[in-house]
C-alpha cells in the first residue's frame, strides 16, 4: 500500500472516532463552515505549492465525503443495534482535531511530493465493508497510475507544476496551517 493511501486509511478510521463523538448529540455530521475553510485553505496551498488546485481540492473533497460516509454508516449502524454503541464520547477538539489536522498536513505532503498515484492492489488492512467503500470514495480522484490519463484526473506528469525538495524530518507543529507553513514554507 502506497503511503498515500495509507495515510488516507488512517484518516478514515478517525472518522469512527468523529461519530462516536457527534452520535446522540445535536451535532450534525454535515459541517460546511468547517469544509469550506479547509478547502479554501486548499486551493490557496495548492496554488502555493504547485499542485493543480483542481486536484488538490477535489481530492480533499473526497475526504471530506469519505469521512462523512463513515459517521452516516457508524450511526446508522448504531442506531440500529445499541449493543455496537461507543461506550465513551471522544472530545473532537483534543483527540481528534489534533490528529485529522496531522494527516491533513501529510496528505497534503504527499500529493505535493508527487506522490499521487493509486497504488496497483488493494491495501493490505483489516476494513471492514463501510471502510473498504469510504476508501473507494476517498481515493477517487487519485490518479490510477502514475501514466494512466485514462482514470482519475490526470496522469502525474500533469497535476503538479514542480516538485519541493526534500527536507529532513522535523517535529510537526500542533495544526494543519502550521504544519503546512513549516513543512512547505508557504506562509498563510
Amino acid at each position: 500500500m502506497g503511503r498515500l493511501t495509507c495515510l488516507a486509511v488512517q484518516r478514515l478510521l478517525l472518522g469512527d472516532k468523529v461519530a462516536a463523538a457527534k452520535f446522540g448529540t445535536a451535532v450534525p455530521i454535515e459541517d460546511p463552515v468547517h469544509e469550506g475553510q479547509l478547502l479554501a485553505a486548499v486551493q490557496r496551498l495548492s496554488l502555493a505549492a504547485g499542485i493543480d488546485p483542481v486536484l488538490g481540492v477535489r481530492f480533499f473533497e473526497d475526504q471530506i465525503e469519505a469521512n462523512k460516509y463513515i459517521q452516516a454508516g457508524l450511526h446508522e449502524r448504531w442506531t440500529a443495534n445499541p449493543a455496537l454503541r461507543p461506550r465513551q464520547r471522544p472530545d473532537l477538539s483534543i483527540e481528534v482535531r489534533p490528529r485529522l489536522d496531522e494527516l491533513t498536513g501529510e496528505l497534503f505532503t504527499q500529493l505535493a511530493a508527487g506522490r499521487c498515484a493509486k497504488p496497483d492492489e488493494p491495501p493490505d488492512c483489516a476494513l471492514d465493508d463501510l471502510h473498504r467503500e469510504a476508501l473507494q470514495l476517498a481515493m477517487r480522484s487519485v490518479p490510477a497510475t502514475r501514466t494512466d490519463p485514462t482514470r482519475g484526473l490526470e496522469p502525474l506528469t500533469c497535476c503538479l507544476r514542480m516538485r519541493r525538495p526534500r527536507r529532513g524530518h522535523e517535529p510537526a507543529p500542533a495544526n494543519t496551517r502550521d504544519w503546512l507553513e513549516h513543512n512547505l514554507r508557504v506562509p498563510l
